[in-house]
C-alpha cells in the first residue's frame, strides 16, 4: 500500500464516539463521563468534538483535580493520531518607546 493510500485511510473527521471511547481506554474519563459526553451531543451538532468535550468540563481521571481543557484534549488527540503536538505562544510585541 502506498503512503498516499495509508494517509487517506487515516484522514477522516473526528467522531465523538470513537474519541470519547479512546479517552475512556486511556483512563482519562470514567464510564459515567463517557455516557454524559455521548448523551449530550444529540442536542448540539454544531460544535467541534474537542470544543464540545472541553465545554463539558470533565475531570481528568489521570490527573486528579484537573479538568480536560481544550489544550489537553488537543494534545491527547495528537498522540492518538501519532502526531507531534506543538504549542505556539501568542507573540507579544512591546510597544515602541519614543
Amino acid at each position: 500500500m502506498s503512503a498516499d493510500k495509508e494517509t487517506k485511510k487515516a484522514d477522516r473527521p473526528l467522531k465523538l464516539g470513537s474519541f470519547s471511547r479512546e479517552l475512556k481506554v486511556a483512563e482519562s474519563i470514567s464510564d459515567d463521563q463517557l455516557e454524559e459526553a455521548t448523551a449530550k451531543i444529540r442536542t448540539n451538532h454544531q460544535q467541534h468534538v474537542l470544543s464540545y468535550m472541553a465545554r463539558l468540563e470533565l475531570n481528568d481521571q489521570r490527573h486528579k483535580g484537573k479538568k480536560l481543557i481544550l489544550e489537553n484534549l488537543t494534545c491527547f488527540l495528537a498522540g492518538w493520531a501519532g502526531q507531534e503536538y506543538f504549542y505556539n505562544e501568542v507573540l507579544r510585541v512591546a510597544p515602541e518607546t519614543r
